[in-house]
């Protein structure tokens, strides 16, 4: 059973809106990859951990993304990263399902 595609979740899941400029952000991500295998995983956690921060904005919370590894296109290129740091050094990492 794929519980993420069950009526269920997605009763119970927030809706998370991502504008034009969480896409344009991806996009910049993305097309920063030399390796084409990275471009998508790139891509789709930029939107993962923009989305996480929207969620978190909206809870009160104030996440750096100026900090997070996911943002870097250097450790982008190296490895599967999708975090994203709260004050206080905490660190969340996104779920990616993909």
């Amino acid at each position: 059973m794929v519980i993420h595609s069950s009526p269920f979740f997605n009763s119970i899941s927030p809706k998370i809106p991502l504008g034009f400029s969480d896409h344009q952000q991806a996009e910049v991500f993305l097309h920063s990859q030399k390796n084409p295998r990275k471009r998508k995983p790139v891509y789709l956690n930029t939107l993962s951990v923009l989305a996480i921060k929207f969620h978190l904005q909206y809870l009160g919370f104030d996440p750096h993304t100026e900090v997070c590894e996911s943002f870097d296109s250097v450790l982008q290129a190296c490895f599967d990263v999708a975090d994203l740091e709260l004050p206080h050094q905490v660190k969340l990492n996104a779920v990616r399902f993909y």
